[in-house]
């Protein structure tokens, strides 16, 4: 049920050329000023997503009466105030996902 003799040495001849990789090596070692450089993740807060990245269709929904929700739409949460307030918001939620994407080194 293991390898063969044949297999054994082939994998043993192979030792030689295997990578070791540690986790310093695969992280930039500036990446706090990269990070602050480019601006993400953690600085998206009140900035609109480039329509190329964007999940909503912005320009069609602007153009229908329901990208303009009502105070009682808003304040019984209906579907139409919802949805704009995911487009108004998805900025935060993308900055948010990608602030749960990095690992323990990144974090302040």
């Amino acid at each position: 049920a293991g390898c063969t003799e044949v297999e054994a040495e082939e994998l043993e001849s192979n030792v030689s050329r295997l990578v070791h990789i540690t986790a310093d090596s695969i992280q930039d070692p500036d990446w706090k000023m990269n990070s602050l450089l480019v601006g993400q993740p953690g600085y998206m807060r009140g900035h609109a997503v480039p329509k190329g990245v964007s999940q909503f269709d912005t320009d069609q929904w602007n153009q229908t009466t329901l990208a303009y929700p009502t105070r009682t739409q808003s304040r019984k949460s209906h579907i139409n105030w919802l949805a704009q307030d995911a487009i108004n918001k998805e900025a935060e939620h993308l900055d948010r996902a990608a602030h749960g994407k990095l690992s323990k080194a990144q974090t302040y």
